[in-house]
């Protein structure tokens, strides 16, 4: 078979490509680009291709982009140079010379020379510009060491000409190389040429100074005194071998015996201790070798780099729990734990998303399981922590303190640096601290007598001038012992001391290049790295990585997957040139991308790495991920960088970040945020579809604040900008917002049509949280009319879409409104569960949606005569949450007055209603505030009159069905039939079962001496409803109580069951719903204790 034609392919000198047929081809910059990539990488997806040709474009732009020009090329050559699919590479025809340069086999003979791309300059990509110097570097370092070690052989075998020769070669490709400088001034010293040896000394120390501010390493300075002197010269070492930290010994915790005194009061005390300090202070080591005099400690660390995605800190911290104590987490905390941490969920199933406040409970009982064999906890490296770790450890151990107690938690040692802390970490020690919860110790410098004993301690005796230079600092001292162990002289005077920073570099800076190149990447990384991450960062062999890893483990740069210090992170990062930092950024975005780490992490990345675009790109990702689980703030903010991102370059992507940072915060509780963020969307609106978005957003806002007539004017200002658009579900958002406007001002029939011109605009389009939305509306305009039954269907179909879309924001609000609509009816159970749901899906920081959210649980937990939870719910809205709208706690009041009323707490309910009388709440509100008050009248034997009357006025002229049948149940209970009758019959006529229920309650009553039969049939039906349905305004115990009443003067067979199961339905309220202090109350002055008391089982007649 005949062979292919060969095609050649150099880059070394600069780019040439020669036909088979020796004709030179004459490319484009971007094929000379992709060819001179693939021949140097070898390999590489399409992805990261285009993303290197292209990187300031989207993924998808670039590869298509890509995948023109590849065909392109095919087209210019008549050949097809490349194979593979996803993952590209030149063909096996193609012969390329850098490859020779990585070859294992090829000799220093075979090496071609020249500097790679020579006569190319990648001035429109400065990711090819970056890559280029990289890979320059990358090339002359294996150049370099194939050299040395073909010098090293030639030396062996006496062959000085050929080695020196080669030395010198090595030296034109790796000019700060000391390996080779030795090599050359050992080969011309023994040629007899010892001055222009010591010459190339001179070089190496001036070079040295100059690049790195170093001096060299003291066995090149030995040879150089060895060779001024004429002395016999060593055997040749193997042409490279790692740098090692010098070996002390293991220095001596001295001069903290204050601060341990300290910490120990605050121990006994079991306050929360915090140990701060500078840099290098020693924190660490005094927080651990405390902790570790005290029994078995847990210890965990925040690192640089947490603070972009929420949880990073506790997610690493529980990982570590996890590894220490071997706890196996039970199923229902696996699940939503998973994801943080997909390794948790079940084989074959997918992390789910979970709510900010599912996860935060989750987390907590995970938290109090994995520290219950704990004696202390050291935390390290606070300032770094990420908020919502703080948040969620901090609302766990709030309820602990003093630390230490049978069961509780265990005691705590926070660590952290000096006047570094965030904001919302130093507002809690804080409060602790003034709280006499935590004793907060700050570490002072070592005295000079501390220092000397610290330098014996690792067996220097004489260095008073380290001593006195190092001002105290611990960690200095230690590097400064590396560096005399290194034989380095430092000075000793102390107004010049080296910098501790400075220190660091020195010994970084005697790395292999490849360990620096390692050191670097996970400095970049910051967190979380390890060799396969660091591998695929640098696209190099991971043996290489490991091998790199090792040395600088021994150089005591890195301790496993961590740096040794924070300072050696921060030294080896500052010693980043520009150009490599942003490549190296760049590189982390792509393996990270690779890894689907969060989105936050890479957008950051990629923002350092220069690339603003795909930066943004990113940021927007990171916005819906956090707004899927309901973290709105955070949602916002990634949204707004965005948009800021996208308008630097005048992308059009802009609006739509804008728009989706105005949606999200439009489910918060700020005001103020939520109208900027519209300002923010109206400002920059531009086309006709651009302005309507902004005047819904505004009508959503009026709304919000019950300003109808105003939010109906935003909607048709958007309407009128959309003009004949073809936009179907922004014009169905409009003519729903324009709906609810309309039902605020009372207009329901215009509202109601307006509702199902959106939901017809929206049905054929198939699901969408839009048309979810407006069934929701609708549901909620027959809600207000009492058409509850129409309701509840299109309420649950709501649920269902927005459960099949995964939209758990909205999905809240719906059930929400599902709740109300089945607590109207009566069925209290499932409103119940319904809000527990909504709960469930809530983020706790949005302080006005909880708070409505825990009123409408109160109220649900009320009506099953779940007395206790209704007014904790209650009284935390009254003591926790903000009340924007001015008048909710005065509503609030008036539903604690009324659960008090139930409980014969009379005095309790009178002072809070006297405040629930608010001018400023609507009137539909008040008028409920109305009817609680005369219900309180009514159950101390008063006259009602006053406050049913003007509940009746408020209600309007056109009064909802269901309020108005609630004021003549009170009626009733003051002893009107005609009443009571007209409750049956707006129960009967509006389906409203928990109506009903009262009114046939009600009703045996009245005609319990009047018309006995009629009494009766009421008692039956109120009891057949009773199974299924909470009354309105009564206890189910009361309905029990009137149908005995009935039973006994007719002498019915199941009057005493009925009794006994009045009476157990007291005592389980009693004893599991009513708080300890108003018990008393419940069963010596409530309606239902009273008559319960007064009540004697019936026996009935046998006549």
């Amino acid at each position: 078979m005949k062979s292919a034609p060969t095609w050649r392919l150099f880059v070394l000198g600069g780019f040439k490509l020669v036909a088979p047929d020796g004709r030179k081809i004459s490319l484009g910059d971007k094929q000379v680009a992709l060819l001179s990539y693939l021949a140097v990488e070898g390999s590489a997806t399409r992805s990261q291709v285009a993303g290197a040709l292209w990187p300031d474009r989207t993924e998808a732009a670039a590869r298509n982009n890509l995948a023109q020009l590849v065909k392109r090329t095919r087209t210019t050559l008549e050949e097809n140079l490349f194979e593979g699919m996803e993952t590209l590479s030149l063909a096996p025809l193609v012969d390329v010379d850098v490859r020779r340069v990585f070859d294992s086999s090829s000799s220093a003979a075979d090496l071609p020379e020249g500097t790679l791309l020579a006569d190319v300059v990648f001035d429109d990509s400065l990711d090819l510009a970056d890559w280029l110097t990289v890979q320059r570097e990358r090339v002359d370092l294996r150049r370099a060491r194939v050299l040395a070690l073909a010098a090293a052989n030639a030396e062996e075998r006496e062959d000085f000409a050929t080695a020196l020769e080669l030395a010198r070669r090595v030296l034109d490709t790796d000019p700060l190389s000391e390996d080779a400088h030795r090599r050359l001034m050992r080969l011309l010293y023994l040629q007899g040429e010892p001055r222009r040896a010591l010459e190339v000394y001179a070089r190496l120390q001036d070079v040295l100074t100059r690049e790195l501010r170093v001096q060299p390493m003291p066995e090149t300075g030995a040879l150089a005194a060895l060779i001024e002197r004429g002395g016999a010269l060593p055997v040749a070492r193997p042409a490279s071998s790692p740098v090692k930290s010098p070996a002390i010994h293991a220095p001596r915790l001295v001069g903290r015996e204050v601060q341990w005194q300290e910490m120990e009061r605050a121990w006994q005390a079991g306050q929360f201790i915090i140990v701060a300090g500078d840099p290098g202070m020693g924190k660490t080591r005094l927080a651990t070798d405390f902790a570790a005099s005290k029994g078995r400690v847990l210890f965990v660390e925040a690192r640089p780099g947490d603070s972009l995605v929420p949880y990073t800190t506790t997610t690493r911290s529980m990982r570590g729990a996890l590894k220490t104590s071997g706890l196996d987490l039970p199923p229902d905390l696996r699940g939503p734990l998973s994801s943080l941490m997909p390794d948790l969920a079940p084989p074959g199933e997918s992390p789910p998303d979970v709510p900010d406040d599912v996860l935060r409970r989750a987390l907590q009982r995970a938290l109090a399981l994995t520290l219950a064999n704990v004696d202390v906890c050291v935390f390290d490296d606070m300032q770094f922590a990420d908020q919502a770790s703080i948040d969620v450890g901090f609302e766990f151990i709030d309820a602990f303190f003093p630390m230490g107690r049978a069961g509780g938690v265990p005691h705590f040692v926070a660590v952290h640096r000096s006047h570094e802390l965030p904001e919302f970490t130093r507002v809690i020690f804080e409060r602790l601290e003034r709280a006499g919860q935590a004793a907060w110790l700050h570490l002072p410098p070592l005295d000079s007598q501390a220092a000397r004993a610290l330098l014996e301690s690792v067996g220097v005796g004489d260095a008073q001038g380290l001593a006195d230079a190092s001002n105290g600092h611990p960690l200095f001292l230690l590097e400064g012992v590396k560096a005399i162990a290194s034989g380095r002289e430092l000075s000793t005077s102390p107004s010049v001391p080296p910098k501790l920073g400075q220190l660091i570099l020195d010994r970084v800076s005697r790395l292999s290049k490849t360990a620096l190149h390692v050191a670097r990447a996970s400095a970049v990384l910051r967190r979380d790295f390890t060799p396969e991450l660091v591998s695929r960062m640098l696209t190099a062999p991971l043996l290489d990585v490991a091998d790199a890893w090792s040395e600088l483990e021994e150089a005591q740069v890195l301790s496993g997957e961590r740096f040794h210090h924070d300072l050696v992170a921060e030294a080896v990062s500052a010693g980043i040139p520009a150009s490599v930092r942003r490549l190296l950024h760049r590189a982390a975005a792509r393996a990270l991308t690779a890894d689907a780490a969060p989105a936050a992490r890479v957008a950051w990345h990629w923002r350092e790495g220069g690339q603003d675009l795909e930066a943004a790109t990113w940021l927007v990702r990171a916005g819906d991920a956090a707004r899927t689980t309901l973290r709105l703030r955070e949602a916002a903010a990634h949204f707004e960088d965005a948009a800021r991102l996208f308008e630097a370059h005048e992308d059009s992507r802009a609006f739509d970040a804008w728009l989706r940072r105005a949606r999200t915060l439009a489910l918060a509780d700020d005001l103020e945020a939520r109208q900027a963020s519209v300002n923010d969307v109206l400002e920059r609106a531009v086309s006709p579809r651009e302005v309507a978005e902004g005047w819904l957003l505004q009508a959503g806002l009026f709304a919000a604040t019950n300003a109808g007539p105003r939010a109906e004017a935003s909607v048709r200002r958007g309407l009128e900008a959309l003009g004949d658009e073809e936009a179907p579900n922004l014009r169905a958002s409009l003519l729903s917002d324009l709906s609810a406007a309309l039902w605020t001002q009372g207009r329901l029939d215009d509202a109601e049509v307006a509702v199902r011109e959106a939901l017809a605009l929206l049905e054929p389009l198939g699901p969408s949280s839009g048309l979810a939305e407006a069934l929701s509306n609708l549901a909620v305009l027959l809600d207000h009319q009492d058409r509850h039954h129409e309701a509840e269907p299109l309420h649950r179909r709501a649920a269902q879409l927005l459960e099949g879309l995964g939209d758990h924001s909205l999905l809240a609000v719906i059930l929400c409104n599902l709740a109300v609509c089945l607590g109207e009816l009566g069925n209290g159970r499932e409103s119940l569960t319904a809000l527990q749901r909504a709960a469930a899906l809530h983020e706790a920081s949005a302080a006005e949606g909880s708070a409505l959210l825990r009123v409408s649980l109160g109220s649900a937990h009320a009506d099953l005569g779940q007395y206790a939870s209704a007014i904790e719910l209650f009284e935390r809205v009254l003591q926790h949450d903000l009340d924007p709208s001015g008048w909710m706690h005065d509503y609030v009041r008036g539903l604690l007055a009324n659960v008090f009323t139930t409980l014969g707490s009379y005095e309790r309910a009178e002072t809070l209603l006297k405040r629930a009388l608010s001018e400023g709440m609507p009137d539909s509100f008040l008028a409920r505030v109305h009817l609680w008050a005369a219900r309180l009248r009514v159950a101390r034997g008063e006259e009602p009159g006053r406050d049913l009357a003007e509940a009746e006025r408020l209600l309007g002229a056109t009064p909802r069905p269901l309020l108005l049948g609630r004021v003549r149940l009170l009626q009733a209970a003051h002893g009107s039939l005609d009443a009571a009758r007209e409750a049956l019959e707006l129960g009967s006529k509006f389906d409203l079962p928990g109506l009903r229920l009262g009114a046939h309650t009600r009703l045996a009553t009245l005609l319990r001496r009047v018309d006995p039969p009629e009494a009766a049939e009421h008692a039956e039906r109120a009891l057949r409803l009773a199974r299924a349905y909470e009354p309105a305004d009564l206890s189910k115990g009361e309905v029990l109580l009137a149908a005995f009443e009935v039973q006994a003067l007719t002498n019915a067979a199941e009057a005493e069951e009925t009794l006994r199961r009045a009476r157990e339905w007291f005592t389980e309220t009693s004893l599991r719903h009513v708080p300890r202090e108003a018990s008393a109350d419940f069963e010596a002055r409530s309606f239902i204790g009273r008559a319960l008391a007064a009540s004697t089982p019936r026996v009935p007649s046998t006549d």
